[in-house]
């Protein structure tokens, strides 16, 4: 990333796992443009120290850049994904058993408040959230249609990682 020349044109996040090792630093640059640059250092598997190990531009129009720009990124073994992006096969293979499990309980009857609730707790834990309720006014139960990897950083912070604003 070239020489930062003001701090208002530049974002940068510190990422500490949950024993509190700093394991990546992420930095934006906001271009005058529109565009956004984003350079990751993280560890690399079985090393301690951070390396430089994801770049990555994004621009155009009407979307979360900064997300854009770092969807690709592994960080400790996750990948992180854009808005309703895919991350890694483990990642996708509990986000998909996941929805088939809740999609069984909402086929087998109604569903409580509770009900409902647990799953957002177990989706949590995934670094994941439903959308898309579904009424019977569209000829289906109360429900959620889609379930979907958190974008960005998001995603750590729901899997117990720290995120800590430096710029």
């Amino acid at each position: 990333m070239k020489q930062v020349r003001e701090a208002s044109d530049t974002a940068a996040k510190i990422i500490l796992n949950k024993k509190g090792e700093h394991v990546a630093t992420v930095q934006w640059r906001y271009g005058s443009g529109g565009g956004v640059q984003c350079d990751v250092w993280s560890r690399k598997e079985g090393e301690t120290w951070l390396s430089l190990t994801h770049q990555k531009k994004a621009g155009g129009y009407g979307y979360d850049k900064a997300a854009a720009a770092l969807s690709g990124a592994m960080i400790e073994g996750f990948r992180m994904a854009n808005h309703c992006g895919h991350v890694e096969a483990a990642g996708e293979k509990k986000r998909e058993a996941l929805m088939k499990a809740y999609k069984r309980r909402v086929k087998a009857g109604e569903m409580s408040r509770e009900d409902h609730a647990a799953f957002e707790k177990k989706a949590a834990k995934l670094g994941c959230r439903f959308t898309n309720w579904n009424t019977p006014a569209v000829g289906l139960p109360h429900s959620w249609g889609s379930l979907y990897h958190e974008a960005g950083l998001g995603r750590l912070e729901m899997l117990g990682f720290r995120v800590i604003t430096a710029l």
